[in-house]
């Protein structure tokens, strides 16, 4: 009985599970409508991110689902809407064989991300099999166009017209059933194309016409008028062409796509171009000038605009047009193009007042300026397009800008810019070349060698390289490789110059600076030498002079003083009527004779060698060093009058804004020559000029720091000079000295006169003490950092006695018991100086200081009683100075006389 039970149950199970089931397929459940609802109306509003994970999600929870074709078909096309084509076609093919009556669905969509992947071929084949498969397909007259146009696509033109003109093919079949069909007329449109496209223009113009006589859509008409334009364009009707092109602006545009109203704009211009007729076609191609008007038109324009603007007439027209375009549209993707041939405007502006500025100059705030706006459009390139293929030549114009300009550190920058982006070539050996220039311009000399040496040696595969590159470079790298002290490298340079057999005016320049270079690096015979091989390389060459007087100035070089003078001479017998530009080598030579000549102190001659210079070339960069010249001559021997005139010239006078510190030089000599003459009062004014414009009052003085220090010194002394003439009992003019001194060891302690500061501070100090016993420490601290310094052993000697007048002074102020061991201390110091403790590598003691040391050194040993260190000295100082003997031997009598006596009295 139970078992009856348990079968009736399980019947009856099976029984509503099959009802159920049945149910489920006849009548969906609440829930999946409304999720089938829901993915229909995401995909329809055009969500399809959220379309394509519902409909996934639908097809996990209702896999039988009636629906669940459609639904995969959905999510393929959401996929396909966001660029996922793969991912489309896999669910594609994942429901294939449960598409149903969504078969050719598949087929068409499957069909359209073949050729949404560039897969041209294969889409082809796939409308073509939805056309065979399913004939009556809602999709056939579109699948038809969408087959033949795969194929114009693909670029098979000839399948493409054969599967038009195929009377058993689809199109035909088709095109029979509904003639009027849009996609039956798109495709006899293509038709026309492809003729076109294989350059068969007849074929597509009779194409075209037989599709006139039909009633087109206004876009499809449109696209008619457009095509026969470009087919009479491309066979030279220009009149036809331009009234086809006319007409078609004369109907609404709005379904027809941008990129053909873009190139029916482009063509138009063309025409109106080759018509003469610019302004038309400036007009034209303002048409163009849209952001909706895709960027490859706007590029296409934007180059023809460039070509109109070569015509005068409408060149600030199209300037005028680009400027506001990009004011306006920043961000534009041809934004660099635009830039780039904004800047070429005003560099063509440049360009020409530069060359009219040789007969009319043009005011250099014009050229600035104009300059300037060139530079600005490079700079926003190069700011704003930062991935512009452009940039290479963008850079290299910027380098050319900053150049011209004087800007030559931007200038480097950016020329190492170009040299980075261009492509090994001439391009890049040009921006190479003024990549050196500018370092060199900058004072970088050893950076602008590398890259003239690259230039010379590293582009010699190129084709068409220039000559002159190579040649300019050689010479450039003369002149760096002298900035740069390496003349070995100059050398080097220049043989590879004479190995070419180069011989052009500026080689025989350079290696005449080549030569005065080794004449200032200590090496006349160098500069000899290649004097000896310029006369033989160039015999007739216009430098000649030049190359004379250099021979001369290495003769002078080398210390060979009278040869030197008599080349001098011979040099201003030989050239005697040069002129222009040549006219500068006579007053050098003039010059440098007459230095020369008051150096060796050829007293009357020297002189009036260098006044007739003076008065000759009035206006030579050298008159100022001549009268200082003259001034240290006359100083020399004594005549302070003609000295302190000469100093004080106004050629020699300070100018404000220079850094010539020759001047300064001049003031300080005549302050010494005004103290000569004991004219203090003049003398100060002369300092004070010094030290107002010195490092200590300027920021960027042109006085060095030593003759800062110089004047310091002397200002000190000056005080103590025009106060021992009206009372030499005063101290006061002491602490004045000690202040000036003391600029010198506080401010300026790099100079070398710090030591000489440090000796007349101990003096002043010293002096001071006489009255204020508390200086004396700071006397002999001062004197102990002159005999630490670095300073001359006369200096040290003579600040080691005073140091020990210090210790004798100090010693005094102590109690008897106490002042012995200050006494000796003082008494080592003398010594030191007369046994030459103090003497370093390589130096000689000086006698003076000997000689007053050893007295000093006498007079303390006696004081203190010491018999042996007296013996001893008398014995030293008697052969170390033997003008010292009479009065050495008197003591030495006196001390044997005075030992006696102890002795017998002992």
């Amino acid at each position: 009985m139970r078992q009856c039970i348990f079968i009736w149950i399980v019947g009856w199970i099976g029984i509503l599970g099959l009802t159920g089931w049945g149910m489920a397929q006849s009548t969906p459940l609440p829930d999946e409508r409304r999720a089938h609802d829901v993915v229909i109306r995401l995909f329809e509003d055009g969500i399809y991110t959220i379309a394509e994970r519902e409909a996934e999600d639908f097809l996990r929870r209702y896999p039988q689902s009636r629906w669940a074709a459609e639904v995969a078909l959905i999510q393929a096309r959401a996929a396909m809407q966001l660029g996922h084509y793969d991912r489309a076609m896999r669910v594609l093919r994942s429901m294939w064989d449960r598409a149903g009556d969504w078969a050719d669905d598949y087929l068409y969509w499957s069909a359209q991300i073949q050729a949404a992947q560039g897969a041209y071929e294969e889409a082809a084949q796939e409308y073509h099999r939805l056309l065979t498969q399913y004939p009556q397909s809602n999709w056939r007259f579109e699948a038809a166009f969408r087959e033949i146009e795969a194929w114009f696509r693909a670029g098979n033109y000839q399948q493409c017209i054969q599967s038009i003109q195929d009377p058993k093919g689809p199109f035909q079949k088709l095109a029979a059933e509904q003639p009027q069909n849009e996609w039956i007329l798109r495709g006899r449109l293509l038709l026309a194309e492809a003729w076109l496209a294989l350059g068969n223009l007849t074929a597509a113009e009779g194409a075209l016409d037989v599709l006139g006589k039909l009633e087109l859509p206004p876009g499809l008409d449109w696209q008619r008028r457009f095509l026969l334009m470009k087919i009479r364009y491309q066979t030279g009707r220009i009149i036809p062409a331009l009234t086809e092109s006319t007409n078609l602006w004369t109907v609404a545009t709005n379904w027809v796509s941008l990129s053909l109203q873009a190139e029916a704009a482009y063509i138009q211009g063309r025409l109106f171009e080759q018509q003469k007729k610019p302004n038309q076609a400036l007009q034209a191609y303002r048409r163009n000038f849209s952001m909706a008007i895709p960027v490859e038109w706007r590029k296409q324009t934007v180059e023809r605009l460039m070509v109109l603007a070569t015509q005068v007439e409408l060149r600030s027209r199209v300037q005028q047009l680009l400027t506001e375009w990009i004011q306006n549209h920043p961000n534009d993707p041809i934004g660099d193009r635009i830039r780039f041939y904004l800047a070429q405007f005003p560099l063509e502006d440049y360009r020409a007042l530069k060359r009219s500025a040789r007969e009319v100059p043009s005011p250099e705030e014009d050229l600035q300026e104009t300059l300037q706006k060139a530079t600005h459009w490079l700079e926003e390139l190069v700011r704003q397009n930062p991935q512009s293929s452009l940039l290479p030549e963008a850079w290299r114009l910027l380098g050319w800008c900053y150049s011209e300009a004087g800007r030559f550190s931007k200038a480097a920058q950016a020329f190492a810019e170009a040299v980075r982006r261009l492509p090994s070539g001439l391009k890049q050996a040009e921006a190479r070349l003024k990549w050196a220039d500018a370092l060199l311009m900058e004072n970088q000399a050893k950076a602008a060698l590398t890259n003239y040496w690259l230039v010379a040696t590293n582009y010699l595969q190129v084709e068409d390289y220039p000559k002159h590159f190579r040649e300019t470079a050689f010479v450039q790298i003369i002149q760096a490789a002298i900035q740069a002290g390496v003349l070995n490298q100059a050398e080097n340079a220049l043989s590879h110059l004479h190995q070419a057999k180069v011989t052009s005016e500026q080689v025989q320049s350079v290696q005449l600076d080549l030569a005065e270079a080794w004449n200032r690096a200590g090496r006349p015979d160098r500069a000899q030498a290649l004097i000896e091989d310029f006369r033989k390389r160039f015999p007739h060459s216009s430098f000649l002079p030049r190359a004379d007087l250099i021979l001369a100035c290495s003769l002078e070089r080398a210390g060979t003083y009278p040869q030197a003078l008599e080349q001098y001479r011979r040099w201003l017998q030989t050239y005697t009527n040069l002129t222009g530009r040549l006219q500068s080598l006579m007053a050098q030579a003039s010059f440098r004779m007459a230095a020369l000549m008051l150096k060796q102190d050829t007293s009357t001659n020297a002189v009036s060698s260098m006044k007739t210079f003076l008065q000759r070339f009035p206006k030579d960069p050298n008159v100022s060093l001549g009268h200082y010249l003259l001034g240290e001559f006359y100083f020399r021997h004594g005549d302070f009058v003609a000295a302190e005139r000469e100093f004080s010239h106004p050629s020699l006078r300070p100018k404000p804004d220079t850094q010539d510190p020759l001047p300064y030089y001049a003031q300080l000599m005549a302050a010494r020559a005004a103290v000569a003459r004991n004219r203090y009062e003049v003398a100060q004014g002369y300092l004070d000029m010094v030290i107002t414009n010195g490092p200590l009052h300027r920021t960027h003085s042109p006085v060095p720091v030593d003759t800062a220090a110089e004047a310091y010194l002397l200002r000190g002394d000056l005080f103590l000079l025009a106060s021992k003439a009206k009372n030499p009992d005063d101290l006061t003019p002491f602490g004045e000295a000690l202040t000036a001194f003391l600029k010198v060891v506080e401010h300026l302690p790099n100079s070398r006169w710090v030591p000489v500061a440090w000796g007349r501070i101990g003096d002043c100090q010293f002096q001071l003490a006489s009255k204020d016993p508390t200086r004396y420490p700071l006397a002999e601290a001062a004197y102990r950092h002159v005999i630490a310094s670095e300073a001359p052993v006369e200096l040290r000697s003579m600040a080691q006695v005073a140091l020990g007048k210090v210790l004798e002074k100090e010693a005094a102020l102590r109690t008897p018991q106490d002042q012995i061991p200050l006494l000796r201390q003082a008494l080592e110091q003398y010594l030191a100086v007369v046994y030459g403790k103090n003497l370093r590598d390589g130096e000689q003691p000086d006698p003076y200081w000997v000689g007053r040391a050893g007295l000093a050194a006498l007079d303390l040993a006696a004081r203190l009683g010491d018999s042996n260190t007296l013996q001893g000295l008398i014995r030293r100082l008697e052969k170390e100075l033997p003008v010292l003997r009479p009065r050495l031997e008197a003591m030495r009598r006196s001390l044997e006389a005075s030992q006696k006596s102890k002795k017998n009295a002992g």
